[in-house]
């Protein structure tokens, strides 16, 4: 791709030739006399910007329906700072790159289609008196939309003296002035609008008074089980247990099943960049300076136009390190429509917190969560944005698949593929084939924003924010689908990581299925009956598969070894026939789903590795009961997984 380059005052502004994601040729005027340029852009003339740049800038932005500034921003031909910086100097206006804070805060959070009207209109600022140079401070600070340019021209050719009142500012720092004056309501919005909105699927508390009365209830019966003989108790625990397993089974051989149809992109062929929407793209960070460089390139390479993407990386306010990382990486590579948003502190400290505090910012009909360390296909956005207009208008949201990209970094990434691409192309295609609900993966998850906002968005207490989000699209009548172009992203290498990680997985879905299983007929009126056992299936079987697992191959061991003694009762012989026949069908189905999908991500050579598929649930068993611990002893604590930049160990 051509660049160009020219020099204000000592700093260098370059950037891309404007181009649509498919260097399809612009329309350069040569058969006829070119147009006129629009004013807001054709002062850079007098700067050393080229004609030949500026008339296709002209032209993308008439395409688009788009100001011509924001093309010329939104590619980096030229820098935001330098393109006010010259305009002020047009305008006859001073320049200040930063709006001093004021303490003036809103009453009323913008509408998302507001925040860049806002930002751009006059802000007003602390007024001093007198400065050391007896000037008067500028009352007001102003990013002009190129629209609003010969507007505001015109308003200070008939009103001169109001150019001593003004000042013209970028418009990143009068969205920043904004921010810092919602803060508080982005706060509040951020924490509490799930609760105040529907306390009852609120995470908030864990466990309601009447799951706790039905707990007690629980445990009385079965200790008064126990006191009649070892054989009721030992019964009356297994059948929840084998419920669990056979369940399971048959979800996951149906799941295979469903994999005779192979998988297909929405469309071959993308709409042209005119008939796309915005594009938001959120990123929660923390601890993450190792990875913001490779993810930067990473979302630079998404094939969407760049003046229809907006990028919002989040950052809790005491990370610095990360965040002064960002600074540096965005100071050298190209992206300008990457931009930092700042999360106060205050708990609780999670993931979805951050993701709610930055939604009211976000102006995309469309928008896709990633995490630090992911590296998403780039056709991705475009095949989920061809699946919304392909499929039925109730669908909201659309998970892309993840794969594991370092598998080959040891015995447990292997194993942690192996069961991605079970879950990811296997399990979830056959749950959105099946129209039930879905636990959505932590990443990839693509949004039709208005949706995401009608259920309240992210549940800042659940810390398995994703699993509750798919099961609140399915009470509200909302349809999940699946698309193909992969998201890659790291598995850890290091046990303790790994453990605290699945914990964290098995915490969530303990706190999904107790607020969602508050109200169990009201659920059940909202979902039917196949997805009402489907949402069980999912959650409740799937837990109570790890949690009893260790105890049932105990059980089936000391049975073979008191057969070979002789002093086992039939009654405990046939159990642990049973037992060992549910043990042997779900990990046999499991992999036979596993074998099947790892084709789909050329990874046929993991599938020596399947031996090992019940070492690796008794890991899962470990973190079950770790995870049930921290559901009582810690519900809200968030587990932060490290990570590292691509195809380097984990620290």
């Amino acid at each position: 791709m051509d660049r160009v380059g020219f020099s204000i005052e000592g700093e260098i502004v370059e950037g891309p030739r404007p181009v649509n994601s498919h260097d399809r040729s612009p329309t350069d005027g040569s058969s006829g006399p070119l147009p006129p340029l629009s004013r807001e852009i054709s002062f850079l003339l007098k700067y050393g910007v080229s004609m030949s740049l500026l008339q296709q800038v002209e032209n993308r932005a008439r395409e688009l329906n788009l100001p011509p500034a924001h093309v010329l921003l939104a590619n980096g031909q030229v820098t935001e700072l330098a393109y006010y910086r010259l305009m002020a100097r047009e305008l006859g206006l001073d320049f200040s790159p930063v709006v001093p804070n004021g303490h003036d805060q809103l009453s009323k959070l913008p509408k998302p289609t507001d925040w860049r009207r806002i930002a751009r209109m006059a802000s007003h600022a602390p007024q001093c008196s007198t400065s050391l140079f007896n000037q008067r401070q500028a009352d007001f600070f102003m990013a002009p939309d190129g629209w609003q340019f010969d507007g505001l021209r015109q308003l200070l050719r008939q009103y001169p003296e109001f150019s001593h009142r003004l000042q013209i500012t970028t418009h990143g720092s009068g969205l920043n002035h904004l921010i810092r004056r919602a803060e508080p309501l982005l706060m509040a919005h951020a924490r509490d609008q799930l609760r105040n909105q529907r306390p009852d699927l609120s995470a908030a508390q864990v466990v309601t008074f009447s799951q706790t009365v039905v707990l007690m209830l629980l445990i009385e019966m079965l200790t008064a089980v126990s006191l009649v003989g070892d054989a009721p108790i030992q019964i009356a625990l297994h059948v929840p247990a084998l419920l669990a397993y056979f369940s399971q089974a048959g979800l996951r051989l149906s799941s295979w099943a469903s994999l005779t149809k192979p998988r297909q992109k929405a469309i071959e062929q993308w709409l042209p960049d005119a008939c796309l929407p915005t594009y938001s793209v959120l990123v929660a960070l923390y601890k993450e300076a190792n990875q913001v460089d490779d993810l930067i390139a990473a979302l630079a390479r998404l094939d969407w136009p760049k003046e229809k993407l907006e990028v919002k990386l989040l950052f809790e306010a005491d990370d610095l390190d990360s965040i002064a990382a960002c600074h540096r990486a965005l100071a050298e590579q190209n992206a300008p429509f990457v931009s930092i948003i700042t999360v106060p502190a205050g708990l609780p400290r999670t993931k979805p917190k951050a993701l709610n505090y930055a939604l009211p910012l976000c102006s995309g009909e469309l928008l896709v969560v990633y995490d630090a360390e992911d590296r998403p296909d780039p056709g991705q956005l475009r095949e989920a944005h061809a699946a919304f207009l392909a499929r039925a208008p109730e669908l909201a949201c659309l998970q892309a698949p993840l794969s594991i990209h370092n598998h080959r970094d040891g015995w447990l990434p292997r194993l942690f593929a192996i069961e991605y691409s079970a879950h990811f192309d296997g399990l979830l295609p056959a749950l959105a084939r099946y129209e039930c609900p879905m636990p959505l993966g932590g990443s990839s998850n693509h949004f039709k924003r208005q949706a995401l906002v009608n259920i309240g968005a992210w549940d800042p207490y659940n810390v398995t924010e994703d699993a509750d989000l798919g099961i609140r699209l399915a009470r509200a009548g909302c349809a999940v689908g699946t698309i193909c172009c992969p998201t890659f992203e790291e598995a850890p290498n290091v046990f303790a990581i790994w453990l605290r990680q699945r914990t964290r997985w098995f915490k969530g879905c303990y706190q999904t299925w107790l607020v969602h299983m508050r109200h169990p007929l009201v659920l059940y009126g909202d979902l039917g009956p196949a997805r009402f056992l489907a949402f069980q299936l999912v959650t409740l079987a799937a837990a109570l598969g790890a949690l009893f697992q260790p105890f049932l191959i105990y059980f089936v061991s000391k049975c073979l070894i008191d057969l070979l003694s002789g002093s086992t009762p039939t009654w405990r012989f046939v159990l642990a026939c049973i037992d060992m026949m549910a043990m042997v069908c779900v990990l046999f189905i499991w992999c036979l789903l596993a074998s099947k999908t790892l084709r789909l991500r050329q990874l046929q050579s993991l599938r020596p590795y399947l031996i090992w598929a019940l070492v690796y649930w008794l890991l899962i068993s470990i973190a079950a009961w770790r995870a049930l611990w921290q559901l009582f002893a810690c519900p809200h604590d968030w587990e932060k997984t490290p990570h590292t930049a691509m195809g380097k160990p984990i620290a």
